[in-house]
C-alpha cells in the first residue's frame, strides 16, 4: 500500500488518470512512429540523393562516349564516301579514256604549245591549247589527228588574243 499524503479531495478522479495513461501511451506510441517515419523519410532522401549523383555522373559519361562516337562516326562517313568516289572513278572505264587522251594530247605537246584547261567527260575530254603562232597551232593540229587512237576531233572554240595569243578548245573522243 502506498501512503499519499495529499487530502482525498485534491486526488484526481480515476477516469483523469486512466485517460492520462491512455494520452501517455499513445504520445509514446505517436512519438516512435514519428521517428521511424522520419528515420525512413531521412534514409529515403539519403539514397535518392546517393542515386541521382550516381546517375548524373553516368549521364555525363555517357554523353562523351557519345560525342567521342559521333566524331569518329562521321570520319567514317567521309572515308565511305571517299572510298566509294575511288572506287566509282577506278570502276569508269570512261574517264580512264579520258585519262588516256589527255595522255595522248601531253604526248603531241611541242615547246611553245601549252596546255591550259582540260575537262574529263564521260564520253570525250576537252582541252583548251595555247600557242603563240599559228604555224604551232598548225603542227599541233597535225600531229594530234595523225595519232590513231582518237576516233573523233572536234574544234569547239578558236580565239586569238594579242597578249594571249591562239586559244583553240577541242573536244577529243576515242
Amino acid at each position: 500500500m502506498s501512503v499519499n499524503l495529499l487530502p482525498q479531495e485534491l486526488r484526481p478522479k480515476g477516469s483523469y488518470v486512466k485517460l492520462s495513461k491512455t494520452l501517455k501511451k499513445f504520445a509514446l506510441v505517436s512519438t516512435i512512429v514519428m521517428l521511424v517515419t522520419s528515420s525512413v523519410v531521412l534514409a529515403s532522401y539519403l539514397l535518392l540523393r546517393y542515386q541521382i549523383s550516381s546517375s548524373i555522373k553516368k549521364q555525363d559519361e555517357l554523353k562523351g562516349n557519345i560525342k567521342a562516337l559521333e566524331q569518329t562516326e562521321q570520319k567514317m562517313i567521309l572515308i565511305k564516301d571517299r572510298l566509294d568516289k575511288i572506287g566509282k572513278i577506278e570502276k569508269s572505264d570512261n574517264i580512264n579514256k579520258g585519262v588516256g587522251i589527255l595522255e595522248d594530247v601531253l604526248g603531241t605537246l611541242e615547246e611553245n604549245v601549252f596546255l591550259e584547261e582540260v575537262e574529263l567527260k564521260p564520253a570525250n575530254a576537252q582541252v583548251v591549247i595555247v600557242t603563240g603562232n599559228s604555224l604551232e597551232l598548225t603542227h599541233f593540229l597535225s600531229k594530234l589527228m595523225s595519232q590513231v587512237k582518237l576516233v573523233r576531233i572536234d574544234l569547239v572554240s578558236l580565239e586569238y588574243g594579242p597578249t594571249k595569243g591562239y586559244e583553240m578548245k577541242l573536244s577529243l573522243s576515242r
